[in-house]
């Protein structure tokens, strides 16, 4: 805070003092910094337009002393007496260390006064032309070899001098076509630590309400910390000042892989940490190089897939928490976003857009399946009506898809859907086969019905329900979640933080009326047939139900005794032997 002293130099001010004073002096930054390793400051002065230098001398104890000095060159000299705990401030490396670190784009050039070691010729001796010259040929040996010992002779000494340690105009204050690529490159190797070249950068110049330059890095691979959220940030410099090497508020965390350096005049040099977290400029400057960033993202995406998918296996997942975070670029972030599916294989991706440009005739919704991987997903069960009509399916494997389903609902004009959760309608749209032929004669509806008792009755509260299913075509069942539901892959998420979470989400049991198993229980209830014979059935199907959407059974050594049952029972029918 300014004191009266201070805002009554200030109003005396012209324009053009005004502006330099806002570079030092105004708050005491640099006062304060000095007494935080020094136990006396002195300062000699001599201005051009004084006849006089004067010194002023304090020892932080609230006295100071001013007198005349004998100064003779113009020009401010401050002399740190450093206390005994800080004297690595005195040691070049350390110097050198924080001019880099906190003062390396400053506009006024810093040296450092080094020692360096140079090493002197001797200077060849003049013969002397008076003297009778002697034959080299009769000259003592031990003579000659000291003569020469001597010519070898050289002699070092060292220097002081004095090197400037900081640089010059900084590659983002430069104008784009003063730059060469390496330069780019250097910055970004700096910066980052990375060894590799970025995959591409964005140089901006942005003027408005906030004016501001700034150099943003994407990189060609992810880092270690890639998941450590609190390492993001780019570098925020204030008048080629470096304030915050890390600033959160100036990009989000799901463009923590950026990386790179924004400057602007808007913030003042004493700027606090707190305070910079409250700061109402450096939303407007985010905003800004979001924008930029997804548009160079998409350019990538429309210029070279090959690049972009690479950009995207790596950080897809994180670019992916912005449907969550961002619901402003919602549109920016559906455009970049890729997914495997039932018809890319697992070497391929698709859009979106690509998506819609390829549904079926009909379709009017997005279908997807979440799943830990592209394996266990890809043949699922809940897959078998779509493709008997052709209908891509999106295979949504990464954690983070249950949250951008959750937060982005609607593409365009069509909702997503997924397979694994609720009842499926497929009626609008057209078998991709002439099917009638084959299609496989299902159990009469009284029958059905019953079937159906005898297995709500069997399962009990181990389900909320068991339906006809409309998206089975080959399998005898499976699990679905309720459409208001967990699904069973959020439901693995949270119990990998919490064991004890969702223990009571129950799931659907579908079975399919046209299957052979199906219909021969549906006899076997007919006929009066054993009951303890069909419920062993009945908890087998829905115990192989659970093994085929990749979860764990409770008791797997039950299951195991039952499967050894049934299939010795079938082994002794097939020989024609009775299974009792």
């Amino acid at each position: 805070m300014q004191t009266q002293e201070q805002k009554k130099f200030l109003e005396q001010l012209s324009e053009a003092q005004k502006k330099d004073s806002n570079l030092i002096g105004q708050f005491g930054v640099g006062f304060y910094s000095a007494f935080m390793v020094s136990d006396k400051i002195t300062v000699e002065t001599f201005s051009a337009k004084d006849k006089k230098a004067f010194k002023w001398e304090s020892s932080c104890d609230g006295k100071y002393s001013i007198e005349t000095s004998n100064k003779k060159e113009r020009g401010t000299t401050i002399t740190l007496h450093l206390k005994k705990d800080d004297k690595e401030f005195s040691e070049e490396f350390r110097l050198r260390q924080i001019i880099k670190k906190y003062s390396d784009y400053v506009t006024y050039p810093i040296f450092l006064r080094v020692k360096e070691t140079v090493t002197e010729e001797p200077k060849e001796q003049k013969e002397d032309k008076k003297a009778p010259k002697k034959s080299k040929d009769n000259a003592p040996k031990e003579s000659k070899e000291k003569t020469a010992e001597s010519k070898k002779e050289v002699k070092q000494k060292v220097i002081e001098k004095d090197e400037r340690v900081n640089k010059s105009t900084p590659v983002w204050a430069k104008s784009k076509k003063d730059n060469k690529k390496e330069d780019y490159i250097e910055l970004y190797k700096q910066l980052s630590f990375d060894w590799q070249e970025p995959l591409l950068w964005e140089h901006m110049s942005v003027e408005g309400l906030v004016p501001f330059t700034a150099l943003v890095y994407i990189p060609t691979a992810a880092p270690f910390d890639l998941y450590n959220r609190e390492g993001h940030g780019l570098h925020l410099y204030t008048k080629r000042v470096c304030i915050s090497e890390k600033c959160k508020e100036l990009i989000p965390e799901y463009l923590r892989f950026a990386s790179g350096v924004v400057e602007t005049d808007e913030i003042p040099l004493n700027i606090s940490r707190e305070i910079l977290q409250h700061n109402t400029k450096l939303p407007l400057i985010k905003k800004q190089i979001v924008k930029k960033v997804l548009t160079a993202l998409k350019k990538l995406q429309e210029k070279d897939k090959s690049a972009y998918t690479k950009f995207y296996k790596a950080f897809g997942a994180v670019l992916k928490e912005g449907f969550h975070y961002d619901a402003e670029q919602h549109g920016a972030l559906a455009e970049l976003a890729l997914f495997q599916s039932s018809k890319t294989g697992t070497e391929d991706w698709v859009s979106l857009k690509e998506y819609i440009e390829r549904k079926q005739e009909g379709q009017k919704d997005i279908f997807f399946i979440t799943g830990p991987s592209y394996e266990a997903v890809s043949h699922s069960p809940h897959l078998e009506a779509l493709k008997s009509k052709n209908i891509e399916v999106l295979f949504m494997t990464d954690p983070i898809d249950e949250w951008l389903v959750m937060n982005y609902t609607k593409h365009q004009d069509m909702a997503f859907k997924s397979v694994n959760k609720g009842d499926i309608d497929l009626s609008t749209v057209k078998d991709a086969k002439d099917v009638s032929e084959d299609k496989k004669e299902e159990l009469p509806a009284e029958e059905m019905a019953k079937l159906l008792e005898v297995f709500r009755s069997k399962l009990g509260e181990q389900i909320k329900d068991v339906k006809i299913s409309k998206r089975l075509t080959d399998s005898s069942c499976c699990l679905v979640d309720d459409e208001s539901g967990i699904s069973s892959n959020m439901a693995k998420i949270l119990q990998a933080t919490n064991p004890d979470a969702m223990k009571d989400n129950k799931k659907i049991l579908e079975i399919n009326p046209s299957h052979p198993v199906m219909k021969n229980l549906a006899q076997m209830q007919k006929a009066g047939g054993n009951d303890s014979s069909l419920n062993e059935w009945i908890e087998m199907l829905y115990e192989s139900a659970i093994i085929s959407e990749g979860n764990q059974l409770k008791d797997p050594g039950a299951f195991a005794k039952r499967l050894s049952g049934l299939m010795e029972k079938a082994s002794k029918a097939s020989l024609g032997q009775s299974p009792n």
